[in-house]
Parts: C-alpha cells; structure tokens; sequence
C-alpha cells in the first residue's frame, strides 16, 4: 500500500513555485533590462539553510545585487556580499534588514552620484525616528 503524503505535495509545488520565479527572472533579466541598470534580488522566508555548524539552522535572508558594473557589483564586497548564488556560511556577519536602504544608496550614489550629489554613509543599523527630524 502506498501512503500519501501531503508533505511531499507541498514541498514539491513549493520547489515548482520557486523554479517558476526564476524561469520568468531569467527571461526578464534577458530581454528587458537595459543598459546600466541595477537589479537588486532580496529572499523572503526561505527555507532553513545550515551554516557552518553542523545540524543548525538559520532562516537568512539572501540578497543578490546584479548589474553590468562590475565596478558596482565589486563595491559591495565591503559589506559582506560573496560572488555566486550561495554565501558561505560564517564568512562574514549578516547584514541588517534596516541598514539595506542605506547601504544600496550609498553604493549607487558612490557609482552613479555628481560632484554636487550630497554624501551618503551606510548606516548598518538604519535610521531611527528622531534621525528623520529637520
């Protein structure tokens, strides 16, 4: 007798539904983005990866920048950010969900800005409310 297993149903479509996404990514990334365009590409609720300890979990976030610049894309290694589709676990802290704005501002504004573009710093840990004052 073979059992069903709504498990492996789920788990599954839940790989096709991925797969799907990055099929249509793909094909965008393709034919319609042009010239010196900057893509940035944030996870959400991955599934547990294991990092560099044996059996232990974490539910990190990836984030894949992805540009014509190799300039740009390099400039990101400061905070971080490892060539390829996977991180190695335990190199390099995690970033911060608050301090992204301002890391992808900065990095842009650094590659893109003007002499008159007024400076932009990382703030790792975001900006609070009272940061947003006059």
């Amino acid at each position: 007798m073979v059992r069903f297993s709504w498990r492996v149903v789920l788990r599954r479509s839940y790989f096709r539904s991925i797969a799907y996404e990055w099929r249509l990514l793909v094909e965008w990334l393709e034919t319609d983005v042009k010239g010196d365009a900057v893509v940035f590409i944030l996870g959400d609720h991955q599934p547990a990866l294991e990092p560099d300890v044996p059996g232990a979990r974490t539910r990190n976030t990836p984030l894949h920048v992805l540009s014509r610049s190799a300039e740009l894309v390099e400039s990101f290694r400061d905070a971080g950010f490892q060539q390829g589709l996977y991180a190695a676990p335990g190199v390099t802290p995690a970033l911060r969900h608050e301090g992204l704005l301002s890391l992808w501002i900065s990095k842009l504004m650094a590659a893109h800005g003007t002499r008159e573009s007024p400076p932009v710093r990382h703030l790792p840990a975001g900006i609070g409310l009272a940061g947003l004052r006059p």
